[in-house]
């Protein structure tokens, strides 16, 4: 393992999937990480036996950790990489570490950097986001799957200094882009969140539900939904790890087959040595609360604001409840509730989504 270095220490709040692969990739090029977690025993064992990645990069790196409670100092440098569900916590702990002069980078799925905008200011807060595939296994150890892709920027558009040294340390982990328009990516990987969603509720690989047509009719379904909402709050989408958004919009590319909207997302899904998602994972084999309702209820509280119809995301949100409380099985037969939002016989919603 490597010795800790003297370098000015990068705060990284969430040491599971993404933080964790973060800290160690940040680690191995010299970096000195501080990584603070809620998870007691993998503070414990990271501080006992290190920080362990396994799949397409093995690491084994020596990495300062922290429960909240002990962590001390400030930090210029502040990366919030924690479930939906837990920002506002994670945000507590970057309020009391954060420098002066110093700023935070959310590197979470839904709107969070909104939210850290709200709370530390826009002037100190960069957004980026960031589709990989990456798991936690157990107390010290992740698993790194498969490459995705990272985008950054400023929530006016407005590269800086520190855009590009985000843009560089995230580098590290996996290429990030720098882009004028991150909450059109955010909006974008949005609408991938609702669709794996309701992957998740079905118990069946991600690709294999790509090849069937029905299942990509309830697909997107979901995901329609969700563009719609993004067009009414004026965001203008980007592509979320092959996935075009606009394409769910679109009657023809709705239309079954090899150069259907689904295409980039089955050839994303052959980058990955998994086959299912965090989401599946949380509620199939972790049994605890997913970050579904914090990614998708400020969606649907958008669509109120504007007088739009969600049923699909409505039953969606109900049904992922339902599994959280262990009321329902995963399964065909929980997947199948949203069917009757789509007609399954052309992939296509059942209703315009204008």
């Amino acid at each position: 393992m490597n010795a800790i270095t003297a370098k000015e220490p990068i705060l990284i709040i969430g040491a599971g999937a993404i933080g964790g692969t973060l800290a160690a990739s940040l680690t191995a090029a010299g970096e000195h990480v501080v990584a603070v977690d809620g998870n007691a025993a993998h503070v414990e064992a990271i501080r006992a036996n290190g920080l362990v990645v396994s799949g397409v990069r093995p690491l084994h790196v020596r990495v300062e950790a922290h429960h909240p409670s002990t962590l001390v100092g400030a930090f210029n440098r502040v990366i919030l990489a924690v479930k939906a569900k837990d920002t506002e916590a994670a945000l507590a702990t970057a309020q009391a570490h954060l420098a002066p002069d110093g700023w935070v980078l959310p590197l979470q799925n839904g709107l969070g950097m909104l939210a850290v905008a709200a709370a530390v200011g826009q002037e100190r807060t960069v957004g980026a986001v960031i589709a990989i595939g990456a798991h936690y296994k157990v107390p010290g150890q992740l698993a790194l799957l498969g490459y995705g892709e990272t985008h950054v920027g400023e929530l006016d558009g407005v590269a800086r200094p520190r855009t590009h040294e985000a843009v560089a340390l995230l580098s590290h982990l996996q290429p990030a882009e720098l882009t004028g328009n991150i909450l059109g990516h955010a909006w974008g990987k949005l609408v991938l969140a609702a669709i794996y969603s309701a992957t998740a509720l079905a118990d069946r690989d991600v690709p294999a539900l790509y090849d069937d047509p029905e299942a990509c009719a309830i697909l997107a379904a979901a995901g329609s939904e969700v563009v719609t909402v993004a067009l009414a709050e004026r965001a203008q989408l980007e592509p979320a790890d092959g996935l075009e958004p606009m394409r769910l919009l679109d009657r023809d590319s709705l239309a079954f087959g090899p150069d259907d909207v689904w295409s980039g997302q089955r050839a994303a899904w052959r980058r990955y040595a998994n086959t299912r998602t965090g989401i599946w994972r949380d509620l199939a084999e972790l049994h605890r609360p997913t970050e579904v309702n914090a990614m998708l209820a400020p969606v649907v509280a958008a669509a109120r604001r504007h007088a739009i119809a969600t049923p699909c995301l409505d039953q969606l949100l109900a049904l992922v409840r339902r599994a959280e409380a262990h009321e329902i099985a995963l399964g065909s037969a929980t997947f199948m509730q949203l069917a009757p939002r789509t007609n399954s016989r052309d992939g296509k919603p059942a209703t315009a989504p204008f």
